[in-house]
């Protein structure tokens, strides 16, 4: 619904079925042109209230229902204009997640960022938190960021200089491939378009989009942590 419009129609309807109302009560009696411009905007006025307030009952103007055209309208009128502010207080409360919550990798590399409200640099250090981390687990050097999740994950054995992270269970498990998979596709994704976007490209995140990013990195370091090192 175009609610200005809506108001400015439930207005001009209120101020007419006044002025019809005025008309009598001052003894002018009844004025036809006032009934007709009370007829002439009434059609598109219930249709409003219809819509705007699921308790109006509808009422015969004809047999002087004024006063219950006038709450109605101002009922109807108030609901419009209260309309965003109750959807966001009346709402159900959703769930509240705590970005101190997340994962020690990300969240001690972002804390102080995240005060300062550098949500961008607050994403890519955690980033290269998390790519250090990995590193040292590893011992690998030599590889970074994507690559490095990708050698990691690999479905192949481990060799001398390069170990492998496995998911706890049995190799033929379908959750082992499905998780073993996963985290290597979920990783390296991760690495490509948070790492990569929060380096490359200058523009701020709003807290939000930063928060999400802080929190798919956080589940990739809790799967990582699950992960047993294999060595050749």
């Amino acid at each position: 619904m175009n609610k200005e419009w809506a108001r400015e129609r439930l207005q001009k309807y209120l101020e007419a079925v006044r002025a019809y109302v005025s008309n009598i009560e001052d003894g002018e009696g009844y004025n036809q042109q006032a009934y007709e411009d009370v007829m002439a905007l009434e059609p598109a006025a219930k249709a409003i209230m219809k819509q705007a307030n699921p308790d109006f009952k509808d009422y015969n103007f004809i047999h002087h229902a004024h006063n219950t055209a006038i709450t109605s309208v101002i009922h109807s009128l108030a609901l419009l204009r209260d309309a965003e502010e109750m959807e966001a207080n009346l709402k159900p409360a959703g769930p509240q997640l705590g970005a101190d919550t997340f994962h020690p990798w990300v969240w001690e590399s972002a804390r102080s960022l995240w005060a300062t409200r550098h949500y961008r640099e607050a994403v890519q250090a955690s980033a290269t938190s998390i790519n250090a981390h990995l590193q040292d687990l590893s011992g690998r050097r030599d590889v970074s960021d994507y690559k490095l999740v990708i050698e990691l994950f690999s479905e192949l054995p481990p060799s001398k200089g390069k170990p492998r992270l496995r998911w706890p269970g049995e190799p033929s498990d379908e959750e082992y491939k499905s998780m073993q998979g996963g985290i290597r596709s979920f990783g390296s994704g991760i690495f490509q378009t948070i790492r990569n976007t929060s380096s490359h490209n200058l523009i701020e995140l709003t807290e939000q989009e930063a928060l999400e990013r802080l929190a798919a990195m956080s589940l990739l370091c809790s799967w990582v942590e699950k992960c047993e090192l294999v060595h050749a």
